[in-house]
């Protein structure tokens, strides 16, 4: 009986250290991918890597070591708010904006929007209203850069 009880223990133990090991694994490489990433200039995929690697299933040091990183990458990360006026002056919420063909808001809200840094072809589409397209340039480090739209001009 003490044979097979300790059997079963050291069967459970060793399951428990792989999937450990396995979850170590993926921790380690989530965050070298998210340093990858950042030095790309890919900061939304660095972040979503970061948020992986600093779970609760990964080891003290990789954790402390991706929030690190994670800080800093949040903080690199623009934001831009949109704001479409119509002929009135009246802010238009109704409208549909594209990052780079993606659409990223169904509605306008005020809300943040952030992207990469760098080159974007951004478009508003107002409901009963005209596509208005804009190139930015999103800047590192800028958080809710002001972006305005009037659709009366």
């Amino acid at each position: 009986m003490w044979i097979s009880r300790t059997s079963a223990t050291l069967a459970l133990f060793t399951c428990s250290v792989v999937a450990r090991a396995d979850g170590t694994a993926d921790c380690i490489a989530a965050s070298e991918r998210a340093q990858q990433l950042r030095d790309q200039q890919q900061l939304l995929a660095a972040r979503k890597e970061l948020l992986a690697c600093g779970g609760e299933s990964c080891p003290a040091p990789v954790k402390k070591d991706c929030a690190e990183v994670l800080a800093d990458v949040v903080r690199r990360i623009p934001s831009i708010v949109l704001r479409v006026q119509g002929s009135q002056g009246e802010d238009l919420v109704n409208a549909t904006v594209s990052l780079d063909g993606q659409t990223v808001a169904s509605r306008l809200d005020g809300r943040p929007i952030t992207l990469d840094p760098g080159s974007h072809d951004l478009r508003v589409t107002v409901v009963g209203g005209p596509n208005i397209d804009k190139k930015i340039v999103a800047v590192q480090g800028e958080h809710e850069r002001l972006i305005a739209f009037d659709v009366g001009a």
